[in-house]
C-alpha cells in the first residue's frame, strides 16, 4: 500500500514539474521573437503549440489541457503585449483561450488510436497526433476568427460588405499549416524519443 502510495505521489510531482516546465517554455517562446513569427522562407509559423503536444503525449490529457489553455492565455498576452492588425479578434478569449483548448483532446485522442492500431510504432503515434494538434490548432483558431468577424467586423474596422473577403483572407492564413505540421512531428518525435529511450536507460539500470 506505501509502495502504491509513493509511486502515486511521485506519478503527481512529475506531471506537476513537467506541466510546470513546458509552461515555461511556452511563455519565453512567447516573449522572444520565436513564438509567434519565425519567418520561413516569407512563411510565419506558430511554435507555441509544441510544448502543449509534448505534454499530452508525456502526461496525458490533464496536463496537455493545462497548457493549451496556457498556450491560449500566451496568445491572448502578444495581442496586447505587440499588436498586429489582427490583434483585435486575439484580445477576446473567445478566439485566443477557446479554440486552443480543444487541440489537446484531439492531441490526445488521435495519439490513442494510432498508438492502439499502431502497437510497436510509437514513432507513428507520436507524429500523428503532432500533425492533429497542430491542424486542429489552425482549423479552430481560424474558424473562431471568421466567425468573430462575422459577428464583429466593426473590431477590424470593416463594414459588413468586406466581411466575406476578410474571411476569404483569414482562410487564406492556412498555408502556413504544412510547415507547422512538419516542425511539429520533427520536434515532438523527436522529444518524445529521447525521453522514450533515456525511460529505458533507466529501467535498465
Amino acid at each position: 500500500m506505501t509502495a502504491k502510495r509513493e509511486l502515486s505521489t511521485h506519478a503527481q510531482v512529475r506531471r506537476l514539474t513537467v506541466c510546470a516546465m513546458l509552461t515555461a517554455i511556452i511563455w519565453l517562446l512567447t516573449v522572444s521573437p520565436v513564438g509567434f513569427t519565425l519567418p520561413f522562407f516569407g512563411i510565419s509559423m506558430t511554435f507555441n503549440h509544441i510544448p502543449m503536444i509534448v505534454g499530452t503525449l508525456m502526461e496525458g490529457l490533464g496536463v496537455g489541457m493545462v497548457l493549451a489553455a496556457m498556450f491560449g492565455l500566451s496568445s491572448m498576452y502578444t495581442a496586447f503585449a505587440r499588436p498586429t492588425y489582427y490583434s483585435p479578434l486575439f484580445q477576446n478569449p473567445l478566439v485566443s483561450v477557446l479554440p486552443r483548448l480543444f487541440t489537446a483532446p484531439i492531441t490526445y485522442f488521435v495519439y490513442k488510436g494510432v498508438k492502439k492500431m499502431c502497437p510497436g510504432k510509437p514513432a507513428l503515434a507520436w507524429g500523428a497526433a503532432a500533425i492533429a494538434g497542430t491542424l486542429a490548432n489552425t482549423l479552430f483558431t481560424l474558424a473562431a476568427m471568421s466567425i468573430y468577424i462575422k459577428v464583429n467586423p466593426g473590431a477590424l474596422g470593416l463594414d459588413q460588405a468586406a466581411v466575406g473577403g476578410a474571411v476569404a483572407v483569414i482562410w487564406g492564413l492556412s498555408v502556413n499549416s504544412p510547415f507547422e505540421c512538419v516542425s511539429s512531428v520533427i520536434i515532438s518525435t523527436a522529444v518524445m524519443g529521447a525521453l522514450s529511450r533515456y525511460s529505458r536507460g533507466r529501467r535498465a539500470a
